[in-house]
């Protein structure tokens, strides 16, 4: 159980992990035409265990459309934490998950099920899925922040 004095230290883990997610997404849409426009704003978050906090929300910028990357908690169930993405469409749930890829399950009647996650990272978690989550990148990222800014 994360209690309030484990969930201190990891909001600077959560910061960092945060940061290099938008670093990501500036690099995936630096491809975008017309090449869209960066800002952060601060946003005050308040979860149980670590209390309120300040992060910046990354503000995305295409012609006169407009998307937002919005951190929404570190402590999840299921996660190590969420962002969604905002605009026009949406919104897409992101979330993080850093421990172990999980194993296939199989079933008593020995039915193997694979696994919904074989990898560390930032994913999609897409409510029509078979299994819910898509692993984020470039190609992904690009079709969702064309969906918001369109």
């Amino acid at each position: 159980m994360l209690t309030e004095q484990a969930a201190r230290p990891d909001l600077a883990d959560w910061r960092r992990k945060v940061e290099d997610l938008y670093e990501k997404i500036r690099a995936w849409t630096s491809e975008m035409e017309p090449r869209p426009t960066f800002a952060t704003e601060p946003i005050s978050i308040i979860e149980r265990w670590s209390g309120e906090y300040q992060l910046p929300q990354l503000l995305i910028r295409q012609g006169e459309d407009e998307m937002t990357v919005r951190p929404v908690a570190r402590a999840v169930v299921g996660a190590e934490g969420r962002v969604d993405l905002e605009g026009l469409d949406g919104p897409f749930v992101l979330v993080l998950h850093e421990s172990e890829p999980e194993p296939p399950f199989r079933t008593p009647k020995g039915v193997v099920i694979p696994a919904r996650r074989t990898t560390r990272g930032w994913f999609w978690a897409e409510d029509r899925a078979p299994w819910g989550l898509i692993p984020l990148d470039g190609p992904l990222f690009r079709e969702l922040a064309e969906s918001c800014l369109r």
